[in-house]
């Protein structure tokens, strides 16, 4: 109880209805860990049961999709060309409930476009571009559709969220997901040994925990309460060990991008200028010590520098994509048909350990854009995550949250997600639920008139 009115750090939300949903995302996730691989859909019908049970309240389906966004990389299915992700399954009930609300109250509460979308606006002449100069129109319909499933959660998501509140049990669903994954982590490690890549739930990557990391930290300074700011940086410990357990460079580079930029601008703000060099004194010499306290943990982010097999293997991937950009510069192969190009592209001096494992993804944004849609393609993805930073940096300055803590958090959210997008595809490669669910989040403060001060 102590735990969830400190994170949410605002004991007047504090309700029976509060504390269910609470729990209900702590059975969900640890749902995850009681049902192994082989069984992973039984944890998918766990979600589907529980979505049916709230079927009426799209807030608390808003919820459940919310900690839904960190799992689905790994539990999906597919339909021919179609994958379908949990967060998709999730998306349908949203829309079923935000129908079936409608319809009680006799009207469509849908945030309808504004000429501003222009993101919005952008996806729309993408699609159509590439529908016309595709290579594989079969292949770019399935992609197109998927785009406008993106498109229309948008603006029902939009529409759902009406205030601070329901972009901070973001926040909890990602800190509470991160907690787990963490203790997931260390059980993992010690069955196993540290080396390993794919060690969070289901075998997946950590994603999550530079996030939780962020949330969790912003909250941590926040809090006022000397109990619960020591439980607080307790469990700030167990997910900062658990990050450097992932041996995730990039997850590492994000989390330290997001904790520079959140520290200065929480402390900045109050001209605790002490404040900061002390935290960045405390968090070199804890990453340090975390590095340099396993050989394989030294090994694998000394390559950040030094570089290493999957930093080539990387290049390798960059190398396919700028042969296909080459070959075709203004229209790409046209959306939903990198794959098989990208694989076609790589090098005949690719070593097998590139032929294996590469040629799949080229692990960059602009690229991901490119190799599809062309110049145009790029260029949109530049302008997407522009957008993104700009507005929530307005939203910071302009003070238009009434918590600047949660303001700072999405701010710090954008830099980290577009940090992540140079190293991996985000927004076309199952995480554009992800992508598009923070700028509904900056895009809903931003398009208020209500600037406060």
């Amino acid at each position: 109880m102590f735990l969830l009115k400190s994170v949410i750090n605002d004991y007047t939300m504090i309700s029976k209805d509060k504390i269910k949903l609470f729990f209900l995302q702590l059975i969900l996730i640890l749902g995850i860990i009681l049902i192994n691989e082989e069984q992973s859909y039984l944890f998918l019908f766990f979600y589907v049961i529980a979505s049916i049970l709230c079927i009426i309240n799209p807030k608390y389906i808003l919820y459940i999709f919310y900690s839904s966004i960190w799992i689905s990389l790994m539990l999906h299915f597919k339909i021919d060309n179609i994958v379908i992700r949990l967060s998709d399954i999730i998306f349908i009930f949203l829309f079923s409930s935000w129908l079936i609300n409608s319809f009680y109250n006799k009207k469509f509460m849908l945030n309808t476009p504004k000429k501003n979308d222009y993101v919005i606006i952008g996806f729309v002449l993408l699609s159509c571009f590439s529908l016309i100069t595709s290579l594989n129109r079969l292949n770019t319909m399935v992609e197109i559709i998927q785009i406008f499933q993106l498109i229309f959660l948008y603006y029902l998501l939009k529409s759902i969220i009406s205030n601070e509140r329901d972009m901070k049990y973001f926040m909890i669903a990602t800190i509470i997901f991160g907690i787990i994954d963490s203790f997931y982590i260390f059980n993992t490690v010690i069955e196993k040994g540290v080396g390993g890549r794919y060690i969070g739930i289901l075998e997946k990557t950590p994603d999550e925990i530079p996030y939780a990391l962020l949330f969790l930290y912003l909250l941590f300074l926040s809090e006022k309460n000397i109990f619960i700011k020591a439980l607080k940086l307790v469990f700030l410990l167990i997910l900062t060990v658990a990050l450097f357990l992932t041996m995730g460079r990039g997850l590492l580079i994000i989390a330290g991008a997001m904790f520079v930029i959140s520290t200065i601008l929480y402390y900045g703000a109050r001209g605790k200028y002490i404040n900061i060099i002390t935290t960045f004194t405390a968090a070199t010499i804890i990453s340090i010590f975390l590095i340099f306290s396993s050989q394989n943990a030294s090994k694998r982010y000394g390559s950040i520098v030094k570089g290493g097999e999957n930093i080539d293997l990387r290049l390798y991937n960059y190398y396919s994509s700028i042969m296909i950009l080459k070959k075709y510069p203004f229209t790409g192969v046209g959306l939903g048909n990198d794959y098989e190009h990208f694989k076609a592209n790589l090098p005949d001096f690719s070593p097998e350990l590139v032929r294996k494992w590469g040629g799949d993804t080229p692990h960059n944004e602009l690229l991901h854009f490119g190799i599809q849609s062309g110049v145009l393609g790029m260029v949109f993805a530049m302008f997407f995550y522009f957008s993104l930073i700009r507005r929530a940096y307005k939203n910071l300055i302009e003070k238009r949250f009434q918590s600047q803590t949660l303001a700072i958090g999405l701010f710090s959210f954008s830099i980290g997600i577009f940090l992540w997008s140079l190293a991996n595809d985000v927004i076309l490669a199952g995480h554009g639920s992800l992508a598009i669910l923070i700028t509904a989040f900056t895009d809903k403060i931003y398009g208020s008139n209500k600037v406060k001060y």
